[in-house]
């Protein structure tokens, strides 16, 4: 138990030190990059002349940006992410309202890739060099070689205008029912979610294959055991290793990930919100987006550590 808990703590020492380097890479990139923000509200009319020098000492534009960088920290360190420099929002707030929806979206992402991939990759596995095997790894590479922006905009084309059975944008109100959003949620899930499924197919069969070639399986068959029992009892539990782990690492990347799905389906979700803040320079906005992914990330793939103790008793946290 402590030394599960040691560990636990040590992970979370290490990513809280590489969360530092991230706001210094990111808040110096921010800084470092062409343009003023406020000159570029000011020349397009959007602020007067007064309130443009209001938010400069605000926002410490006329300072070093070492010296915004420490305040920054500072802020940071008292759970403050600063103002949008657009909305004047507050930044927690808008990540607030997006953070779920992404959280929804890749949830639905994962699950549709779990769900195509484990079932092709265990039949692939077992029918090895046959028609279904061979199936099964086309399927599996046009997933992966197709781009998600194509394959969105093919799904909004086919099921949103000409077939009109879905709709195309937006996330839909629970108000209206939960099938509301299920049916807002199912083109983007795809979209996203298709290219994963095709990467963890091939992944399950590797991992399966791997497995059988083993002498216990070798062992399970000659003392009889069917062979549904080898396949999931017996050889699915140990090829979990490898799948859980790029599962994992993926379902942090779909988190940060999901930029250009949720701009095409018009996703009010974290993506959307950092894109469009890197439209505007908006900077607060931007620091704030990064630090969530990076942070949601390093939370992911601890938990992901984690649960390989509880499929594989075997492995332990020294």
């Amino acid at each position: 138990m402590f030394t599960m808990l040691n560990y636990i703590i040590r992970r979370l020492l290490i990513g809280l030190f590489t969360l530092i380097c991230i706001t210094f890479i990111v808040f110096a990139l921010v800084s470092l990059a062409p343009g003023d923000p406020i000159r570029l509200m000011l020349a397009s009319e959007r602020i007067n002349p007064e309130l443009a020098q209001r938010m400069i000492q605000y926002y410490k534009l006329d300072q070093p940006w070492y010296m915004r960088y420490g305040a920054y920290l500072f802020s940071l360190l008292h759970g403050d992410l600063g103002y949008s420099l657009t909305t004047r929002n507050k930044v927690s707030l808008s990540i607030a309202r997006a953070f779920p929806n992404t959280v929804l979206l890749t949830c639905a992402s994962m699950g549709v890739a779990i769900l195509i991939a484990i079932p092709l990759g265990i039949i692939a596995a077992a029918y090895r060099n046959t028609l279904a095997d061979y199936s099964a790894l086309v399927a599996a590479l046009i997933g992966v070689s197709m781009p998600n922006f194509w394959l969105g905009l093919m799904l909004i084309l086919i099921f949103g205008l000409r077939l009109k059975w879905l709709p195309i944008f937006g996330i839909g109100r629970l108000e209206r029912g939960l099938m509301d959003v299920i049916s807002h949620l199912i083109l983007p899930s795809i979209t996203l979610g298709s290219g994963l499924a095709g990467l963890l197919m091939r992944l399950t069969r590797s991992a399966l294959l791997d497995v059988l070639g083993m002498e216990y399986i070798r062992t399970a068959r000659a003392k009889g055991v069917a062979e549904s029992q080898v396949l999931i009892k017996h050889s699915f539990r140990n090829a979990m290793i490898p799948v859980l782990t790029t599962a994992g690492l993926q379902f942090g990347s779909l988190l940060g990930g999901a930029m250009i799905v949720e701009t095409i389906f018009a996703w009010p979700g974290m993506g959307r919100l950092a894109i469009q803040a890197v439209q505007e320079r908006d900077f607060p906005v931007i620091q704030g987006t990064t630090l969530v992914f990076a942070a949601s990330f390093i939370v992911v793939t601890l938990i992901v550590d984690l649960l390989y103790a509880v499929i594989d008793p075997r492995i332990r946290y020294e």
